[in-house]
């Protein structure tokens, strides 16, 4: 069924993690697409969630950062030329330079993760340039205890660890 009819009312914003441009990331729900439209994988993805009434897409490489690159500007290209929708990236985006590639591929909005622990000063770099609606903080945050801390490069787990914050400060 359509997306927006089994959630009922409000928006749909539709959060796939993919491993690159032709792979779900291992357990994503987004593994279950069959077939698909002969285009790469994100793209048979991002028409489905379309087709299905999501108001919103954000895609995020999760593999990008712990493999030290950053995504593939070409699906972002082949994702936003289908797309009447917001459409939001991630995986890997380290700089403005990085950042504004994905912009002028056709994305909306840039979220940074992994990234902004490593260099802080990236979120403000980002927003100065592009303005502050263009930029998304992402937080990956597990259960340790009676709290919650942030970890980094959760997209692989031989490289996921904590980023010495708890999620609160």
């Amino acid at each position: 069924p359509p997306l927006a009819r089994a959630v009922g009312a409000g928006s749909v914003v539709v959060a796939a993690e993919v491993s690159g441009p032709d792979r779900a990331a291992e357990g994503a729900v987004s593994a279950a697409l069959a077939g698909g439209g002969g285009g790469s994988f994100a793209a048979d993805l991002a028409a489905r969630y379309r087709d299905q009434g999501a108001d919103e897409l954000v895609f995020y490489d999760i593999t990008a950062s712990p493999e030290g690159r950053t995504l593939d500007y070409g699906w972002v290209r082949d994702i936003a030329r289908l797309l009447d929708i917001p459409f939001s990236v991630a995986g890997g985006i380290r700089s403005v330079d990085q950042a504004a590639r994905c912009l002028d591929h056709g994305a909306d909005k840039v979220s940074i993760n992994s990234p902004a622990l490593e260099r802080p000063e990236l979120i403000g770099e980002l927003a100065d340039r592009f303005g502050s609606q263009c930029v998304v903080l992402g937080v990956d945050s597990k259960r340790s205890g009676d709290d919650w801390v942030v970890h980094q490069y959760t997209g692989d787990p031989t490289a996921s660890r904590t980023a010495g914050r708890r999620t609160m400060d």
